[in-house]
């Protein structure tokens, strides 16, 4: 009995005697590339002591730290790898290591391998793997190089859910989830991109079938009425309502001040836009905006301006949608800096004149003040700039008239002069003949000279000749 117990108690003594130290080894990656790294984790629980840390091949994968000291904590190295290979990373636990009790820890060491590849090369691969509307078949069948798919869905149906999968685990895709969907053609584009950053763009086009459109021509374009209450938004100041167009009841907008039942309309590219109804007459709905308000364009009443006054009224577009405005001059946009609206204010349904500046793009109430002014300076530029002209005029007849004159009378001088001279140098010749028999034998030569300085001597009262000749002529006229 005495041997039993006494074995007993040995026993306890020795399992009391054993250690509860322990450590455990850990890495990020096995797998690197060259020129990668990853950490090495060291975790001691009731330890003390150091830990020796060594690799294989140092050539492929390298240690931040060949010995660490651990107590009771963790403790991280860096494993960088060098080039393609193998490498064994060892951890041992040095002499000494004991637990927190101070009992020699029998710790064996521990080994994890490292395998170091070439880098990868980046993915180009962009295609998808799969691509489907959830509930709706596709056509044609899905094939990762055909960009083009479309369905067809019911005029119920409100949205989508378009599903895909990419080919490649590089690759990122957009352009998939759930879609709103309206009358008509939807188009939606499912884009992948590869790792390499180039798209591939895949298009699906759903088209929501309605049984009986109401189709309509505006201005040369063909638009469908829009059935559903969810793709329009009602303008300021308006209410839902319901507009009878043949035997359907759509959804519109209504205006207590206006009067005005709008409608969306779609064309043939999707886009919405809501128009006036009136009697199965269709008109594109207008507003222009201003700081403090907001109006609806409306027809210009008949306006009393002077007949002098040059203006047009055109539709100009503002903002997208055009209207009657009142322009000065000879209604050229390209120089115009202002215009006159008349509309309807949205919010209190005063019909009134507004200017707006092309400058700034500003809208302001005007109510007929402004343009008249303006009108009054153009009718007092407009009889300023006549006088100007009229007095232009008549100056230049003046003086065409007095140029003409001027060159009839110079005329008429020259040809006096010139009977004149002709009847000078003939009596000049008749007294060089008769001064020669009178001084008996004068050589020619003596005779040019004398008659030469005869006529230069005599030349010195033409000015007085003329008018004398002149008066001649004259009253031989009156004679005659």
């Amino acid at each position: 009995m005495k041997k039993v117990l006494f074995t007993i108690m040995m026993l306890i003594l020795s399992i009391s005697l054993v250690s509860a130290a322990s450590y455990s080894v850990s890495v990020g990656t096995k797998s690197l590339t060259k020129g990668g790294s990853t950490s090495l984790t060291i975790k001691g629980s009731d330890v003390t002591g150091r830990f020796n840390v060594r690799t294989s091949d140092a050539s492929v994968v390298s240690v931040s730290e060949s010995s660490i000291w651990i107590e009771n904590n963790s403790y991280k190295i860096t494993l960088k790898a060098l080039k393609v290979g193998d490498a064994t990373i060892t951890v041992t636990p040095a002499a000494g290591t004991s637990d927190s009790k101070g009992n020699v820890a029998n710790l064996s060491s521990k080994s994890v391998k490292i395998t170091v590849a070439l880098p990868r090369e980046k993915s180009s691969n962009n295609n998808l793997k799969s691509l489907s509307v959830d509930g709706y078949e596709l056509s044609p069948a899905f094939d990762a190089n055909t960009l083009e798919y479309m369905t067809t869905v019911p005029s119920t149906v409100d949205k989508i859910n378009i599903k895909a999968q990419k080919a490649d685990n590089y690759a990122s895709i957009s352009g998939i989830g759930e879609f709103e969907v309206s009358e008509g053609v939807n188009e939606f584009e499912v884009i992948v991109t590869s790792e390499t950053r180039k798209d591939k763009v895949y298009k699906v086009i759903v088209n929501v079938e309605d049984l009986n459109p109401i189709e309509v021509d505006y201005e040369g374009e063909s638009y469908t009425v829009v059935k559903n209450p969810k793709n329009l938004v009602a303008p300021p100041n308006y209410t839902e309502t319901t507009v009878q167009i043949e035997n359907n009841v759509v959804p519109g907008f209504y205006n207590d001040y206006t009067k005005y039942q709008l409608v969306g309309l779609k064309d043939s590219a999707g886009t919405i836009s809501l128009f006036i109804y009136d009697n199965g007459k269709y008109d594109k709905y207008c507003e222009i905006k201003g700081e403090s308000v907001t109006i609806t364009p409306i027809a210009f009443p008949e306006l009393d301006i002077p007949k002098e006054i040059m203006y047009t009224i055109k539709k100009i577009d503002f903002n997208g949608s055009k209207a009657e405005a009142l322009i000065l001059g000879g209604g050229n946009l390209e120089n115009a800096k202002h215009a006159w609206v008349y509309g309807i204010n949205i919010a209190t349904g005063e019909k009134a004149y507004y200017h707006y500046s092309f400058v700034d793009k500003t809208l302001q109430y005007d109510n007929d003040l402004y343009i008249l002014a303006a009108l009054d300076e153009l009718v007092n530029q407009y009889d300023k700039y006549s006088y100007i002209i009229l007095g232009t005029s008549v100056g230049c007849a003046i003086l065409l008239i007095l140029t003409i004159t001027f060159a009839i009378c110079n005329h008429s001088k020259k040809k006096i002069l010139k009977k004149y001279i002709e009847k000078k140098e003939k009596a000049l010749e008749q007294t060089a003949i008769l001064n020669t028999k009178d001084i008996g034998e004068t050589s020619k030569k003596d005779l040019k000279k004398i008659k030469k300085k005869e006529v230069i001597e005599t030349n010195e009262d033409l000015e007085e000749a003329t008018y004398n000749l002149f008066d001649e002529d004259k009253k031989k006229k009156k004679k005659v």
